[in-house]
């Protein structure tokens, strides 16, 4: 059996973690464009806790 992975956008100014599916494109916290993936690589958000890109190591909260 093999899982799927779900992949997440995120605020990144509050970090605030929705699933890809939700169809959400901008954050009810604070009206930020959520990312889909990483902005240096494109890899997908897998995780709803990342700070990081887990490919390229690229902050994905501004500062």
């Amino acid at each position: 059996m093999v899982k799927e992975r779900i992949a997440y956008r995120i605020c990144p100014k509050c970090a605030r973690a929705v699933p890809l599916e939700s169809k959400e494109t901008f954050c009810s916290n604070d009206g930020e464009k959520l990312l889909e993936s990483c902005p240096s690589c494109q890899n997908p958000i897998i995780s709803p806790y990342t700070r990081f890109c887990s490919n390229c190591g690229t902050e994905l909260r501004s500062k």
